[in-house]
């Protein structure tokens, strides 16, 4: 099966107005409006590196298929990107995927387990005031709360 390495448009949220904001998302296209994730939104949530996703490109909606089993972990805040924590995600088996001014985005397979990824993004946060964290494919994203139990 042949990918062509391409950038899709998805909803990233919702500006105060109610309409749609978009963040640009790296995939492999598998044809039939199905893409694997190459490296992991910053903004949008429900997906990780390694998902397979259906998509719309008529409004920039998508839909887990298929769970890569990757956690997708997104920080929040101005922050310079420690190489430490690079390394650190490195030798848990994940990536760093990207980051801008206000966030970075990691990868890490659900198999390094939840409290040494919880404890490792604690301890970030904990030593860079003003920064937080997030799972960015752990809970629903409509409520932010629910867990959506993939693991």
């Amino acid at each position: 099966m042949s990918s062509a390495r391409t950038v899709i448009l998805i909803v990233a949220g919702h500006k105060t107005n109610g309409e749609p904001s978009f963040e640009e998302l790296l995939v492999d296209d598998l044809t039939g409006g199905r893409y694997h994730v190459v490296a992991a939104p910053g903004l949008a949530g429900g997906i990780a590196k390694g998902d397979v996703i259906a998509y719309d490109e008529r409004d920039g909606t998508y839909e887990v298929v298929e769970r890569g089993g990757n956690l997708c972990i997104q920080i929040y805040g101005a922050h310079e990107v420690p190489e430490t924590l690079v390394a650190e995600v490195n030798r848990l088996g994940g990536t760093f995927d990207g980051a801008t001014e206000l966030n970075s985005v990691y990868s890490i397979p659900v198999t390094a387990t939840f409290p040494v990824v919880e404890k490792l993004f604690r301890d970030f946060v904990a030593a860079h005031p003003g920064t937080n964290w997030y799972f960015g494919n752990v809970y629903d994203p409509a409520d932010d709360e629910t867990p959506l139990n993939w693991w």
